[in-house]
């Protein structure tokens, strides 16, 4: 299971399979968006901004809360099964508000009742990026990966995914009689 996180409230992470039923049984364009965030680990504000530049890569835009990046989807596979490698989906919301995708999507998934919210999809990426890449993935990378600092990286994400990792390679290492 995946960690959760907690700032003032419990914050609870999808399972991937759970991210992947719910995607799949939503329409087309929230289907794409929010393939966008569990794909990418991408802020609803970034999606609008993001330029494929390859089939699997996408960079964000400098005027973005994060700013410039190349991210990579963590589950290729999800590419393909969310049509991710077309072209941006235009935004069904007309207005100005730099929050009216968020709102929009936060909309869209109360509809499905799934006990989540939109963010968590972030914070799943976050979760997947360390499992996948544990102590091999250096923190510089995968805090760029996702549009922060290293500190800011570690204590958003990390501090509440390394105990974890921490008590499994403990118990990998016992198990094995490493230590």
């Amino acid at each position: 299971p995946l960690p959760t996180y907690n700032y003032s409230t419990l914050f609870v992470l999808p399972s991937d399979q759970e991210i992947v039923t719910t995607i799949q049984n939503m329409q087309d364009s929230v289907a794409w968006y929010f393939g966008m965030m569990a794909t990418y680990g991408l802020r609803p504000h970034e999606i609008e901004k993001a330029t494929i530049i390859k089939r699997n890569y996408y960079q964000i835009s400098d005027d973005t809360k994060t700013g410039f990046r190349t991210v990579i989807p963590l589950l290729t596979e999800w590419v393909d099964l969310f049509d991710l490698h077309v072209t941006k989906i235009i935004s069904p919301v007309n207005d100005a508000r730099p929050d009216r995708i968020a709102k929009w999507l936060s909309k869209q998934l109360a509809k499905s009742n799934t006990g989540w919210k939109p963010y968590a999809l972030r914070h799943a990426y976050a979760a997947r990026l360390w499992r996948m890449g544990g102590s091999r993935l250096d923190i510089y990378t995968a805090s760029r990966l996702m549009g922060h600092s290293p500190q800011q990286h570690t204590k958003i994400y990390r501090a509440h995914i390394q105990p974890h990792h921490v008590a499994d390679t403990a118990a990998r290492a016992v198990d094995s009689n490493i230590l």
